[in-house]
């Protein structure tokens, strides 16, 4: 414990975390550091700094609650990954109530108590971290966390758990990672290292109807029992934005001539997903598509000439058709992307050596303007 000074008897809170805001570049291996300190937040109710890294969220006082919230929106239509230290207090036995790691379209702290200053926010999701046994909302007596919405701390209501985890008031930092892919639409959080809890779902659309600019903040509170809830930001790590993601400009050039053009999208031996090592060069794609509504493209599905013919045609058109969904995913119309797999039909290499085959397995496009 010593630096940060949880322990009882000891006087001074010390912090020896930094915080660090990272800008995540897909595939490019770049990152762009820039410390941030407690001023970055906005902190509310009986949140105060500790420091100029990290935030007491509560003191170990009844019926406490307080909130840090990052001053800024976020995007949840691209990835990102945080990791924190989180203190839940030093009382197992008489402790009290826990933290939420929150999502909403405003900043703010809910109900104290068993609120853990997250109940009666609309919109909202909810990472709950809970300490404490309410009967009344369906708690299990250990430790647990659950997925919650709009404010709703009853676990009839989750959209997952509560899901029990090794005891947390122990006076000792916890490392909690909350990871976001946008693709997948999947949400992981790891407790000490250890994944407790996943879900998938389109999080903007079916909680937040439709809108992604949202803040994220931690809320915690104290009731009739208390505990000292503190918490340090260690890295916030966000997806790259769409805007720059962009072709060359002698590239665009051609393409907006009509020029077929081989992409850099390539794919392993026998695989058709899309995944993060895609994102760069079809966010590129997409860019172009939005920023000339009048052009189309079409997308030409290519494999090596290896393995059965039929089945090379039938995974050329899965691979086109995964590029295409996810573009119609991110507003394109469906008539304005043509799709073909021609499997290993139409080869630009017929070296027979193995090594010579990845040239075959290609991703052709050409925009084109169907008026000219």
């Amino acid at each position: 414990m010593s630096g940060f000074g949880l322990i009882r008897g000891q006087g001074r809170f010390e912090c020896v975390l930094a915080l660090f805001l990272l800008i995540w570049f897909y595939n490019s291996g770049l990152t762009q550091e820039d410390p941030i300190g407690v001023d970055d937040f906005v902190l509310a109710g009986d949140a105060i700094a500790m420091g100029d890294e990290c935030v007491q969220l509560t003191p170990a006082y009844d019926w406490s609650s307080g909130s840090a919230w990052y001053r800024d929106a976020i995007d949840m239509s691209l990835s990102f990954a945080m990791e924190m230290d989180v203190m839940f207090g030093c009382d197992d036995v008489g402790g009290a109530d826990g933290i939420v790691f929150a999502f909403a379209p405003f900043r703010g702290t809910g109900r104290p108590g068993e609120g853990m200053g997250f109940s009666g926010m609309q919109p909202s999701l909810g990472i709950e971290i809970d300490t404490w046994e309410n009967e009344h909302l369906e708690d299990p007596p250990e430790d647990h966390i659950a997925l919650l919405q709009h404010g709703y701390v009853h676990h009839f209501y989750n959209l997952k758990g509560p899901i029990i985890i090794p005891n947390v008031e122990n006076c000792q930092l916890h490392s909690l990672h909350i990871t976001w892919d946008h693709v997948k639409k999947f949400l992981s959080v790891a407790l000490d290292g250890k994944e407790v809890l996943t879900f998938q779902t389109d999080i903007v659309n079916h909680i937040f109807d439709g809108e992604s600019k949202l803040y994220w903040g931690v809320t915690a509170a104290t009731g009739r029992y208390n505990n000292q809830h503190q918490i340090c930001f260690r890295k916030l790590e966000f997806a790259k934005p769409l805007a720059m993601y962009r072709f060359h400009p002698r590239e665009e050039k051609l393409l907006l001539k009509g020029n077929l053009t081989q992409s850099e999208l390539t794919f392993s031996d026998g695989k058709y997903e899309i995944g993060d090592q895609h994102i760069s060069e079809i966010n590129k794609i997409l860019n172009l598509l939005q920023a000339h509504p009048q052009f189309e493209i079409d997308i030409d599905g290519h494999t090596d000439e290896l393995g059965n013919a039929r089945d090379n045609q039938i995974l050329s058109t899965k691979r086109v058709e995964s590029i295409g969904a996810y573009l119609m995913s991110k507003g394109i119309a469906k008539d304005r992307i043509h799709m073909s797999g021609y499997g290993q039909k139409y080869p630009v290499d017929r070296n027979l050596e193995q090594n010579k085959f990845k040239k075959n397995r290609r991703i052709d496009i050409r925009f084109f303007n169907p008026r000219t």
